[in-house]
């Protein structure tokens, strides 16, 4: 009647959302915060900035205003080019030099920044709040110049959830296709779990004209319920291969990652499930505030016998998946994600084979600490998703005329509180409805998380 599967998917869209919202929530990739950063300012503002320049171009407070014009709209190069005709004139310009270097380091131009805030550290005039900046920048392109880079993230939490068993919400259920009055081990109970997640990927460069590099993740995940032992959980995946650009000068921003994938599954001590296969990763970045991958991903996936839940290992066989997720920046404070998901399992017996489709959207908002009471800003992700799976043959067991098919409708919003550098706690709260067209399958589940995590 209750699927295990449903522990395991738990486990995997846990980690997924930590990671979705994780990379969402991430310090940006342009590193320290940058001298004169803001929030982008409308082109009207950088047209009016250039005409001014070109009416006085000799005015170098003019040239100023219209370069940080130019950084407020992204337009990095043209920045570039602005400032250094301020230094053209005026050498001595430090925390100009200081910016153009934080603007080329944006660009992931590492070695040409470096050189300038060497240039500027060694300037006697460079203002002292300046030099623990330029210091980071230094060595964050030390790092992300080495051809070994570890990133990635650990959580820890609790849950609760209001009925944690699925326990169906009618009280006639179907057995053998006979209707029966639901069992009282089967009501919807509530329980207590602790929980941990985890996501390291380590790069390792090439060297090469295509920027090959390899890429391995390691993805962990582990439940413990307070009374539903039989339903913890354990998963660790490995994914490993080699991600290049095919065409690093026509299009520079695409690349693409052929990948093996293995990994095990542990439930209530036994073994439940082990993978292997291969996957392909296609990533392109299309803007500034765009980008989106695309993963196929062909599985072959082999259940343990686990007798207290049934005939688990006529679930194996072949699984075919697609994967695609974009991003979005709306404002230098706002990001919206899109997932999509298909997934096609073939199993031993025709009543396991399922198509699934699903569907994901988040809405991550930064804002400022209520009442200051932090520092650093905080971070809500509302979202919404939903999924439909249909299977191929009957369940005899349940009902022997009848072929399952599955509706779920999640609603949740998580709350990201930064406490340290690289600190932050979430609290998260989510709201399940499952339907079915086989009352055993039909449940609803309020769950609440709180947890602690730490990003690399």
């Amino acid at each position: 009647m209750l699927k295990v599967g449903r522990f395991v998917g738990i486990a995997a869209a846990l980690c997924s959302t930590a990671w979705g919202l994780d990379r969402a929530h991430a310090q940006s990739p342009d590193g320290p915060r940058q001298v004169g950063q803001t929030p982008p300012a409308p082109q009207r503002q950088v047209e009016e900035g250039f005409r001014a320049v070109l009416q006085n171009p000799a005015d170098m407070g003019l040239n100023a205003a219209y370069a940080q014009r130019l950084i407020d709209a992204g337009e990095y190069e043209k920045a570039i080019a602005s400032l250094e005709r301020i230094l053209i004139t005026d050498p001595g310009q430090s925390q100009v030099r200081v910016e153009i270097g934080a603007l080329y380091f944006r660009l992931g131009s590492y070695e040409t920044a470096r050189s300038y805030f060497r240039r500027a550290l060694e300037d006697p005039n460079l203002p002292a709040a300046l030099r623990p900046q330029v210091e980071q920048f230094l060595a964050d392109i030390n790092e992300r110049l080495s051809p070994s880079q570890f990133t990635g993230f650990a959580s820890v939490g609790a849950r609760w959830d209001s009925n944690a068993n699925t326990g169906s919400d009618n009280t006639l259920l179907r057995a053998g296709g006979v209707t029966l009055n639901r069992p009282t081990s089967v009501r919807p109970q509530s329980d207590f779990s602790f929980f941990g997640a985890s996501r390291v990927q380590h790069d390792y460069d090439l060297d090469t004209q295509d920027e090959a590099k390899i890429e391995s993740t390691v993805l962990g995940y582990g439940s413990a319920y307070t009374r539903f032992s039989h339903q913890d959980v354990i998963l660790g995946e490995l994914t490993t291969g080699v991600r290049f650009k095919p065409a690093p000068t026509e299009l520079k921003d695409l690349s693409i990652r052929p990948h093996l994938i293995g990994n095990l599954v542990g439930l209530d001590g036994d073994k439940y499930l082990d993978t292997y296969g291969f996957g392909l990763d296609v990533t392109m970045t299309w803007s500034e505030r765009l980008a989106s991958e695309l993963t196929f991903e062909y599985r072959r996936e082999d259940y343990g016998t686990i007798p207290r839940f049934g005939d688990t290992q006529h679930q194996s066989g072949a699984a075919k998946v697609l994967k695609l997720r974009t991003a979005y920046q709306l404002t230098d404070r706002s990001l919206v994600i899109a997932d999509l998901y298909y997934r096609s399992d073939a199993a031993e017996r025709g009543y396991y084979d399922y198509s699934h489709y699903q569907g994901t959207f988040t809405f991550s908002q930064t804002y400022d600490a209520p009442g200051q009471l932090t520092p650093r800003p905080w971070t809500v992700s509302p979202y919404v998703g939903w999924y439909s799976r249909g299977y191929a043959s009957p369940d005899p067991t349940v009902d022997p005329a009848t072929k399952r098919y599955d509706d779920q409708v999640r609603l949740g919003a998580q709350n990201v509180i930064p406490i340290a550098e690289g600190w932050s706690t979430f609290q998260q709260v989510e709201h399940i409805w499952g339907l079915s067209n086989i009352p055993n399958y039909d449940y609803r589940d309020t769950a609440v998380f709180i947890g602690l995590t730490r990003t690399f």
